[in-house]
């Protein structure tokens, strides 16, 4: 799903360990929908929640709102 662009609030997780690397690549599945990024752009224009999505073998640890 595409980070940005939808007409209501959607509940966004980052997976924390982007913020390791330098630029991002976001988009929405399809080649020519990407866009250049950093991980401290893509936190507030998404809206997003940084998280441990990808903690180990089939664990996503999410937080209540």
């Amino acid at each position: 799903m595409a980070p940005v662009g939808h007409p209501q609030p959607v509940r966004t997780l980052i997976d924390a360990p982007l913020a390791e690397h330098e630029r991002l690549w976001a988009g929405a599945g399809m080649p020519h929908t990407v866009f250049r990024t950093t991980f401290p752009e893509l936190v507030p224009i998404t809206g997003g929640e940084p998280a441990e999505v990808a903690v180990g073998p089939a664990q996503v640890r999410l937080t209540p709102r």
